[in-house]
């Protein structure tokens, strides 16, 4: 497994689209800094897609320098972080001010099985490559943001804060790098409850009994 810190790299603003809204920019158009102190969990995502190579890149791992995260899961064990941690990235609706973002490369159903489920297609096997990535990529923001003076203790998803995102990460990622990983290894905590309002005021969704909490899909 691999680790690339670009984070040394990346524009300021970032290329990413997302990270360029207004929101996450200062009156000088740069990016946002956050207070260490005020950042307390992660917020894992789903990419919805496989990354190729661009032409104008040397390798498909530079695409993660226009992804709006903190760190990206490739799905062969490459974990690249694009961001500064303490950068506003505009990754997760109303957990943007407290939270680092992951993004997990694949195309996965909300449920398990149920290709019904799936944001795009085809989908994407959560193998043991996927799995690892993941979870390396979850342990490298906790050690790094707790490095930073950040108190990380949870971790939500993103349906949580988006009503449009009902598959964001989608069940067997959420089991297999939380559910199996992120809380009882690194004890990390999850507000399986919780929803958050999107800017226009709809209410995101909690983490259904199929993942491990409580309600319907």
């Amino acid at each position: 497994m691999t680790v690339l810190d670009w984070r040394s790299r990346q524009a300021n603003p970032p290329i990413s689209t997302r990270a360029k809204q207004k929101h996450a920019l200062d009156r000088a158009g740069r990016v946002v800094v956050r207070d260490p102190k005020a950042i307390r969990g992660i917020v894992l995502h789903q990419t919805a897609c496989v990354f190729g190579k661009r032409k104008d890149q040397p390798d498909r791992y530079h695409r993660a320098f226009g992804v709006a995260c903190h760190a990206l899961a490739f799905n062969d064990g490459t974990v690249v972080l694009p961001n500064p941690l303490p950068w506003l990235v505009w990754h997760g609706n109303g957990f943007n001010d407290y939270s680092l973002g992951i993004e997990v490369e694949g195309r996965f159903p909300g449920l398990a099985g149920d290709p019904k489920t799936l944001a795009s297609e085809p989908e994407t096997p959560v193998s043991d490559e996927v799995i690892t990535s993941g979870r390396l990529a979850i342990k490298t923001l906790v050690d790094l943001g707790r490095a930073e003076g950040m108190p990380i203790q949870l971790i939500w998803a993103h349906r949580q804060s988006s009503p449009t995102r009902r598959s964001d990460p989608g069940e067997a990622l959420w089991r297999a790098l939380v559910v199996d990983y992120a809380v009882p290894v690194l004890g990390l905590s999850v507000e399986p409850e919780a929803v958050l309002r999107s800017r226009k005021g709809e209410p995101g969704r909690p983490i259904p009994e199929a993942w491990g909490g409580k309600g319907p899909y």
